[in-house]
């Protein structure tokens, strides 16, 4: 297998995000900029399309599942790159084991990580509208979202 190619990707989550991920996680290009344009995106039902095939464990893999559909691949090695290791999975029961135990903890805790990556202190007096809201100083969600990441590794 070739060495990995570059990003064609903006990442999903960016620094400058102020929320998770949502679907639709991003959208078709301008005629003349990507594969799928805006009127090729509502012809072949992208959204109908990925409303059938979704099976994504976490909110973060629907997001790259959606913009995977509607940002499609221009390079050829990526492309390659892609499917080798979506073969490389299926041919390895371990592995395949090892990442569905990943992604099943992923889902559970996933809104833990958001809590503290996106969360908004309210300190003492304020009282949470918003699930991103938090009353008091984030103690508890910093101990959640990072107990989080360090038992994915």
């Amino acid at each position: 297998m070739s060495p990995p190619s570059q990003s064609f990707y903006r990442t999903i989550l960016q620094g400058d995000s102020t929320e998770p991920p949502r679907i639709p996680s991003a959208k078709a290009g301008l005629t003349g900029e990507a594969v799928l344009d805006e009127q090729t995106f509502r012809v072949i039902e992208v959204d109908e399309l990925f409303a059938a095939v979704d099976h994504a464990t976490t909110d973060i893999g629907s997001a790259v599942l959606y913009r995977s559909l509607t940002q499609p691949l221009t390079d050829a090695d990526a492309v390659r790159d892609k499917q080798a290791a979506v073969r490389e999975i299926e041919g390895n029961r371990n592995l395949k084991a090892d990442l569905d135990a990943l992604l099943h903890h992923a889902h559970k805790h996933e809104g833990d990580f958001y809590g503290l990556l996106f969360g908004r202190f309210l300190g003492m007096l304020g009282s949470p509208a918003h699930p991103l809201e938090i009353e008091g100083f984030g103690y508890a969600t910093y101990i959640k979202g990072t107990r989080f990441m360090l038992e994915l590794v």
